[in-house]
């Protein structure tokens, strides 16, 4: 366990503070009090939790330099393993590695090696695999981002929620999720799954998704 000093970091969940926030992140060492902590995310938010907390959430420099001063917890990705590229959810992260749950799998990979996507091409995509020698990481993208485009109803495509609508013409319709409505079905499922941890908010909220393009981790 790493030792709390003034000059800790700190790796914290929404649930831990009392501020707007909606995914975990890192975090500077401020002050040390006998019973409180304050620190500085490095996005600029400011907070104060219990000291105790604090001591239960402090992480090497390391982790957070490898993972570029932003926490991957809980945040929805695409990642190359052996010739297979997966869609899922980061469900830990250490100063070594991150785990991706994909389709019931624990896939131990590195930070550098992830993707992040929007929350519905996470959800949508989970329990289709690429093959990379048939696929090509443009040709996933342009997945990935058509299906966002026609969820959001931009480059001339209308909005839709059909399954049918959103995977036309991008692979085989016997690879399609299951017929049904991802808003009504889909996305309450992923809510209902205690190993998931996306917000909410932030799935329901779709155009927090205009802000999630496919980008590739630093």
């Amino acid at each position: 366990m790493v030792r709390l000093t003034s000059r800790s970091y700190l790796h914290l969940t929404p649930e831990l503070v009392d501020l707007d926030v909606d995914l975990p992140f890192y975090a500077k060492v401020l002050q040390l009090r006998p019973d409180k902590v304050t620190f500085r995310a490095f996005e600029g938010l400011e907070g104060c939790i219990d000291r105790s907390v604090a001591e239960e959430h402090v992480v090497r420099a390391s982790e957070v330099n490898q993972a570029g001063q932003q926490s991957f917890l809980r945040r929805p990705v695409s990642v190359r393993v052996a010739d297979q590229v997966h869609h899922g959810q980061v469900v830990a992260v250490s100063a070594e590695r991150l785990t991706v749950q994909s389709e019931g799998q624990l896939l131990p990979v590195k930070a550098t090696e992830v993707i992040l996507v929007a929350p519905v091409v996470a959800l949508l995509l989970e329990h289709i695999q690429f093959n990379s020698s048939e696929w090509s990481a443009d040709d996933i993208g342009e997945v990935e981002q058509t299906i966002l485009d026609r969820v959001l109803g931009r480059s001339g495509t209308p909005s839709s929620n059909a399954i049918s609508a959103l995977f036309e013409g991008l692979v085989d319709e016997e690879n399609y999720p299951r017929q049904r409505s991802y808003a009504t079905g889909l996305i309450p499922e992923l809510v209902n799954r205690p190993s998931f941890r996306f917000s909410t908010q932030l799935i329901l909220h779709i155009m927090w998704m205009e802000g999630c393009r496919r980008s590739r981790s630093t």
